[in-house]
């Protein structure tokens, strides 16, 4: 027999369940409220929006066209002012901290700018998308001021400034006035460092297609014989080679020498260096082989290659070329547009670097049969992959 409840136990479930019900009614309230907020947060957001844009279009356009003339002028007439004043080792100083201290001057986009073409557009468009410092813009300082900063450029930058990494950007660096302020960096430089991918500059085609060695760079390393003070000049000379070839090391020598034996003559400090373009990045100075005959040089420096435990075997293209030749597996990568320093991938997909590639190689030379080519004993494995 059930239970019934009691008369007390009833009336308290129903003022319980009336207290829930009452929450609810006051929940829906609140919900509804809270809703007429959020859209008018919404609304308001919206608002927002829009005066954040207007806001931008103000300060972005009209304010700046505000600023840009007023800054000009007063720039210009502080500027006039200070040369007016001091005296111009005290504007070198500030020059000279404005220069450091800018960041723009640190940027490579910067000085991206050295090793470009000559511009030939009239009027000159190099500097379009350049966003240059302030301090070396003639709109800002005028032309003397600039051109004063511009020197205190190369003074802070010049071993940047002055190193290039093409022989055919030597002209540009020495003669172009990159600033538009009238500066000739040819008059003020007291250093360079030259990079120079050696088969870029050895081998071009005649008219009937065939490969054939040129005068590498003659016209750009005559450049360097027009700077008038060349004593305590530093100069600077790497030659790259992935594999060796003396033969064009010896084509080189014959824009070298000329320049050397004139810097040397007039009290110039020369470096002259080959280097094998590895990772390993092995160096040999050249400065004695310059002033050495041909044979002896050819000689001597081989000597120190096969000494070098560092220079892979199928770089030494030296071993096997044939004399006058100038064909180098540089110059074919080259051609083909394959950067043999990159990594690559085999038939399987799997992925080499330059050092796994440069391993595989050298055993190879010395793996299977031996036989006898030009001297050495070279696998046959490595004879039918055409590697020697």
């Amino acid at each position: 027999m059930k239970r019934g409840l009691s008369p007390s136990t009833n009336e308290d479930m129903q003022t319980l369940y009336k207290r829930i019900c009452d929450i609810k009614r006051e929940e829906k309230t609140y919900n509804k409220r809270i809703d007429h907020i959020k859209e008018q947060i919404k609304v308001l957001g919206m608002e927002q929006t829009k005066l954040e844009d207007e806001r931008r279009v103000l300060v972005g356009s009209q304010l700046v066209d505000a600023i840009v003339p007023y800054s000009r002028a007063w720039t210009l007439e502080f500027v006039a002012n200070m040369r007016s004043r001091l005296p111009r080792e005290l504007r070198d100083m500030i020059y000279k901290e404005l220069v450091r201290s800018c960041c723009h001057l640190n940027s490579w986009t910067f000085l991206d700018l050295l090793n470009r073409e000559r511009c030939t557009a009239r009027p000159c468009m190099c500097l379009r998308n350049i966003r240059l410092p302030h301090i070396v813009d003639v709109s800002y300082m005028g032309h003397e001021a600039a051109l004063e900063v511009v020197e205190a450029v190369y003074r802070a930058y010049s071993a940047r400034l002055l190193s290039v990494e093409r022989v055919d950007h030597v002209r540009n660096a020495l003669l172009s006035d990159y600033f538009h302020v009238g500066f000739k960096p040819l008059d003020f430089a007291r250093e360079i460092t030259i990079n120079w991918k050696l088969s870029r500059s050895v081998v071009e085609y005649n008219k009937k297609g065939e490969r054939i060695c040129r005068r590498p760079a003659k016209r750009d390393f005559k450049t360097l014989l027009n700077i008038r003070n060349k004593s305590g000049f530093k100069l600077q000379i790497f030659m790259y080679q992935r594999h060796i070839s003396l033969n064009a090391i010896e084509k080189a020598f014959e824009i070298l020498k000329p320049i050397y034996k004139q810097f040397t003559k007039e009290g110039a400090n020369v470096e002259v260096t080959i280097v094998n373009d590895t990772d390993d990045s092995v160096e040999f100075p050249l400065n004695d082989a310059l002033s050495q005959p041909t044979k002896q040089w050819r000689k001597e420096l081989m000597k120190k290659m096969e000494d070098n435990r560092l220079i892979r075997n199928h770089h030494k293209d030296y071993l096997y070329e044939t004399p006058g030749s100038c064909w180098t597996r540089d110059s074919s990568s080259e051609d083909s547009g394959i950067d043999d320093t990159e990594g690559m991938y085999d038939t399987e997909g799997m992925y080499y670097t330059e050092d796994m590639y440069d391993e595989e190689m050298d055993d190879m030379f010395y793996a299977g049969d031996p036989f006898s080519y030009n001297g050495r004993a070279i696998s046959m494995d490595a004879f039918e992959m055409g590697i020697i």
